[in-house]
């Protein structure tokens, strides 16, 4: 034992210390008087370790160390030379007592009977009794407090041990995150647990461990279930048709973060999802980017004042087929798009028909009909005189389905003797200015001068 003031070394189970006479802690003494000194260790007089080997004699109360009556003989110079140096030297526990001026030895193995004190200062008195040494009855107080403290020591001990052992308190988890989903399962089921198999989403590699409820290591009652969280791949759900909340809620289940929504027209109901890239059931990673397709209804383009090519490539790209129609008017350039039945903006689906409306100058209309007119004749004849039609000057749409034109011809006439021919002589060039009035079906209906053709 060593000693707290000095910090010397001192025998086992000694009540002073040898070196400088302070009183050394006592449950050391007194475990000492119950268990044997080779049942006690004691360090720097705070840490104790106790066999327990002779645990019933702390179990009986009724235990009580013996006092006993020390002999007076002074001289016992040999029978303490006996124990100090002899073969029990290093054994036996010495339990020794002071006062002012004596030191007196006595072996725990003779606690049983007299023991022969050898007096360190063979002037001073000795002390042989417990009742004329006031330490002992100060023991004998003691007593029954190390008694309660030791028997708590050991109940707890033995609580510990068998915790340890599994005894009360349930098993230990086995810790089997990490493993395959038919490892754990085996493990758990032969440390005596139950096991149920819960998937969870992940980039993980695919059926192993990747929690346990209770965790490993933990405490749990044999026979209770364990709760395994076991890798599954994360794949693209089945969105398609739904609308655009319960998609989201279902890739967010999914453990997908990296979601992009656009639109796409569709003839299916606007806001429905109508395609996800990757498709349905790939396998992907949370980070992965996911298309997801809503569906916005086709809608009439707006084609006016393009050109009918423009008009109608942009119709076709909405998918509608196209029928073109002509309407009469001034205000737009002939031949561009005017408007559409139905009109612009119409929310119509994909096949359907789409008339493109472009626009017909009547002026051209009519001018081109009146050029056709001169065109398509060589000789006319005006209030009987015969001309020969040299060249158009001008053509005008005067309104109305009315045309003005300016025509250059040359008269002639041709002599015959006998109703044969024998020459024909013409005038000089004339300008002859009329005008031309057409019906919704663009036939002539009025000429002005009056022109017959053929002469």
């Amino acid at each position: 034992m060593i000693c707290p003031q000095c910090h010397s070394e001192n025998r086992t189970g000694a009540r002073f210390c040898d070196v400088c006479g302070n009183e050394l802690p006592s449950v050391a003494y007194e475990a000492t008087q119950m268990f044997g000194s080779d049942s006690i260790y004691v360090n720097n007089g705070s840490n104790i370790s106790i066999n327990l080997e002779g645990l019933e004699q702390m179990i009986d109360s009724s235990y009580d160390p013996q006092s006993f009556e020390r002999s007076t003989t002074a001289d016992l110079d040999d029978s303490f030379a006996s124990f100090t140096t002899g073969p029990l030297a290093n054994e036996v526990p010495y339990d020794p007592y002071y006062d002012d001026n004596t030191r007196v030895l006595a072996p725990q193995a003779a606690m049983t009977q007299a023991i022969p004190a050898v007096p360190l200062n063979t002037q001073a008195p000795l002390i042989y009794s417990d009742e004329t040494n006031p330490d002992a009855s100060k023991r004998k107080d003691k007593k029954p407090l190390i008694i309660g403290l030791v028997s708590a020591l050991v109940i707890v001990a033995f609580l510990v041990i068998a915790y340890l052992l599994q005894f009360w308190g349930g098993a230990t988890v086995p810790d089997v995150v990490g493993m395959n989903k038919a490892e754990a399962t085996k493990v758990l089921e032969d440390a005596g647990f139950e096991v149920t198999v819960v998937d969870i989403k992940s980039d993980d590699v695919e059926g192993i461990v990747l929690s346990t409820n209770p965790e490993g290591f933990k405490r749990a009652e044999l026979g209770s279930t364990i709760l395994l969280n076991v890798s599954v791949p994360r794949t693209i759900p089945d969105i398609l048709g739904m609308n655009v909340e319960e998609a989201s809620s279902l890739l967010v289940q999914e453990g997908f973060t990296n979601v992009e929504y656009v639109d796409a027209k569709s003839n299916e109901k606007a806001g429905s999802v109508v395609g996800v890239e990757p498709s349905v059931g790939t396998r992907s990673k949370a980070d992965s980017k996911v298309v997801v397709q809503v569906a916005i209804p086709h809608v009439v383009p707006d084609v006016a004042g393009k050109t009918s090519e423009e008009a109608r490539a942009a119709l076709e790209e909405e998918g509608y087929v196209v029928e073109v129609a002509y309407l009469y008017t001034e205000d737009v350039a002939d031949g561009q798009s005017v408007s559409t039945d139905p009109a612009a903006g119409t929310v119509l689906a994909s096949g359907s028909k789409v008339v493109l409306n472009l626009a017909k100058n009547r002026s051209r209309e009519v001018e081109s009909l009146a050029r056709a007119y001169f065109d398509a004749i060589n000789t006319f004849r005006i209030n009987g005189q015969d001309y020969e039609m040299r060249s158009i000057s001008s053509l005008r749409y005067a309104g109305d389905n009315k045309c003005a034109f300016t025509i250059i011809a040359r008269p002639f006439e041709t002599h015959s003797w006998f109703g044969v021919e024998m020459e024909t002589r013409y005038g000089n060039d004339e300008t002859i200015n009329g005008t031309m009035i057409y019906n919704d079906q663009n036939q002539v209906i009025a000429i002005d001068p009056a022109i017959k053709q053929g002469g």
